[in-house]
């Protein structure tokens, strides 16, 4: 029940972007400058398309690094998660999940 609610509190504090496939894109646009984590996690939704589910207090006092524009989408999110202890998985083609290394 707490993964559940865990969800739910997700889906209501992150504002997950969602879009259809066809907006996808294939490479990042625009760089996306090292920033607080949940921000750059955020414009790398929007400039690929994908939706990002993690519990906001994952990203919460961590700082991305810069990933310049270009690269696809698993090198981009590499690079912004480099240094921070979290990684990611492609849980289908539109849906990436950020997680804590065990």
């Amino acid at each position: 029940m707490t993964s559940v609610r865990n969800l739910l509190a997700i889906c209501a504090t992150s504002g997950f972007l969602v879009f259809s496939r066809a907006e996808a894109s294939e490479e990042l646009s625009h760089d996306i400058a090292a920033q607080p984590l949940a921000q750059a996690l955020s414009e790398f939704a929007t400039q690929t398309g994908l939706q990002v589910v993690y519990v906001s207090g994952v990203a919460a006092t961590r700082t991305s690094k810069r990933a310049p524009r270009g690269l696809p989408p698993a090198d981009a999110l590499q690079r912004l998660l480099a240094d921070t202890g979290l990684s990611f998985e492609f849980l289908n083609d539109r849906t990436v999940r950020i997680f804590a290394r065990s």
